[in-house]
């Protein structure tokens, strides 16, 4: 469909959704960690919300930056991407579905409520 270098562009920016997409998730995980008793809540602050946020911003940016305006074969990136998130989602929330409290609390995840 495409030649090797519009193939290789629209490749390399799906797999920037992707990495956008997980160090956005990560930063949000990192968020709702709890606290340990010698941490500081100065260092809690900085690590654990201000540095997650401004990270999250600069991907977003750099992602805007890359798509925008879009360009003709640029557009098959999102669904690409797409066509991998999905079906990865489905299998986090059906494995998800079969933690106890116990397990979910040791891996640090809520699990669903009953």
């Amino acid at each position: 469909i495409w030649d090797p270098s519009n193939a290789f562009n629209v490749m390399t920016t799906a797999v920037l959704f992707g990495l956008v997409t997980a160090h956005t998730l990560m930063n949000i995980a990192l968020m709702r960690l709890p606290r340990t008793p010698e941490e500081y809540p100065f260092v809690r602050i900085v690590f654990h919300f201000f540095l997650p946020i401004v990270a999250t911003v600069l991907f977003w940016c750099v992602l805007y930056e890359s798509i925008f305006p879009m360009t003709s074969p640029l557009e098959w990136s999102p669904v690409l991407w797409l066509l991998v998130l999905v079906p990865g989602g489905i299998y986090a929330f059906s494995k998800n579905r079969g933690l106890n409290r116990a397990r979910g609390r040791e891996l640090g995840i809520a699990p669903p409520s009953d």
